[in-house]
């Protein structure tokens, strides 16, 4: 059964902010930065919060990324990094602890395959709460791995994508 904050709109429920902020901040680490385009679009659940979202961004760089979410639908959760020179999977995107760099020289069949092996924890919350110990015992207010401003962009980027769905929760102005 779900948990009530993911369905609840009094809990700013939905797959969004619950669950899509992990691949749009993973997308936006790997392009250095926030898209200049975004396209998405949504399924709202009978309470009223997005079930299933999907967003297409475009960076100034030119690079482009898909990410499908949902909190009721049983999708892989395997990432992609694709390039002109081959790509790079992640088969357990946030929880995997191996990563593959596939080679290939500009066609569809690969020349080599990498793996690479990389401890990782099961919750993810680790990571975060290590970073933020870290940061208190150094004296720091603000994170160099992700700093404030980039938690702020990525807020208003899902924010944007909310207000053009007509997502509105019922606290907000």
């Amino acid at each position: 059964m779900f948990e009530k904050r993911l369905i609840d709109p009094a809990l700013a429920g939905g797959v969004t902010l619950d669950m899509g902020i992990y691949p749009i901040s993973f997308v936006c680490y790997m392009m250095g930065g926030i898209p200049s385009e975004v396209k998405s679009m949504t399924r709202f659940s009978d309470l009223g919060v997005d079930e299933i979202s999907d967003y297409m961004f475009k960076f100034p760089s030119g690079c482009m990324a898909t990410i499908n979410t949902s909190y009721n639908l049983g999708m892989k959760r395997t990432a992609y990094i694709y390039g002109s020179k081959g790509y790079i999977e992640f088969p357990e995107f946030q929880f995997g602890e191996k990563f593959f760099v596939n080679i290939h020289n500009g066609t569809n069949e690969i020349e080599s395959t990498k793996e690479i092996i990389e401890k990782n924890h099961t919750n993810g919350f680790i990571y975060q709460v290590e970073e933020v110990v870290k940061c208190i015992g150094e004296g720091k207010t603000e994170s160099s791995v992700i700093p404030v401003q980039e938690s702020i962009d990525i807020m208003k980027l899902m924010d944007g994508m909310r207000k053009e769905w007509g997502l509105r929760y019922p606290f907000e102005k």
